[in-house]
């Protein structure tokens, strides 16, 4: 009976150790999964991280795409500008000199007609001296 006794605790002793192993176990598997839970809201964190700066950084690059692409237009239409500029200035220049070039024409034409009439009329005054001078004859 003794033995019995002995046999009995031991076997309460080993159940007691397989309930102790149980508890043991399953709250290493929680602490496991917590830990696995904890990892995991880590890598998410992260991960939304990296697409938030990934995602900023693209903001930035873009805002620096556009702002190199305002800056190109606003030169090719400063040099655009400057190129339509040159070709009035030059129009402008060329009809400064048509105009120059007619008024000297006709200031030259003027000039021609003042001495052909100046000439008509000396001529008109020799020819009336002549006829004076023939009359008197």
């Amino acid at each position: 009976s003794q033995v019995d006794s002995l046999i009995h605790e031991s076997k309460a002793y080993g159940e007691n150790l397989k309930r102790e192993a149980q508890k043991i176990k399953e709250e290493e598997t929680t602490k496991r999964k917590q830990i696995e839970l904890e990892g995991k809201k880590i890598r998410e964190e992260h991960e939304t991280t990296r697409k938030k700066f990934a995602m900023d950084s693209s903001k930035e690059e873009l805002k620096a795409r556009n702002t190199e692409l305002q800056k190109l237009e606003e030169k090719k239409t400063e040099e655009e500008k400057k190129r339509i500029d040159y070709k009035l200035k030059r129009e402008e220049e060329t009809l400064a000199q048509r105009t120059r070039i007619k008024l000297e024409a006709k200031e030259a034409f003027e000039k021609l007609k003042e001495e052909n009439l100046e000439r008509d009329v000396r001529h008109q005054e020799k020819i009336k001296e002549l006829e004076h001078n023939q009359r008197l004859k």
